[in-house]
């Protein structure tokens, strides 16, 4: 599955900037409030966050907050109805350094293997504010 929405297949909604934008104004609304962000990127037809939810924010409100926001606005922008994202996420629990570093890097080189231009997707990094 993470191939096959790495070669942004499916659709790729998230191609247009004005979409994006949606994305990054509800990923960056809570920040420092609800959650702290360290790095994501925003494919044409996925999204990957690296984020550490607050206490009394768990994971899975934090990630409806953001699907239910997006897709309204999303479909309000486009004139159209129904589901934006997949119901299924694939959260994965940093344990050390090292994974952070891997993960980080993960999201920094996606768009590189997908061979995107830099006008198709979104990067952003806590250091890079």
């Amino acid at each position: 599955m993470q191939q096959w929405l790495d070669a942004c297949h499916g659709s790729c909604i998230l191609k247009e900037s004005l979409i994006r934008d949606i994305v990054v104004e509800s990923l960056l609304f809570f920040q420092n409030v609800r959650y702290e962000l360290d790095s994501w990127v925003i494919m044409p037809n996925h999204v990957h966050v690296l984020v550490t939810p607050h206490e009394g924010w768990p994971l899975p409100t934090v990630l409806h907050t953001w699907k239910s926001y997006t897709a309204n606005m999303v479909n309000q922008r486009l004139g159209k109805a129904g589901e934006l994202w997949m119901e299924e996420t694939f959260d994965h629990i940093v344990r050390s350094q090292i994974q952070l570093g891997h993960y980080r890097n993960y999201i920094r080189e996606n768009p590189v293997k997908a061979h995107l231009k830099l006008e198709e997707y979104t990067f952003w990094e806590h250091d890079s504010e």
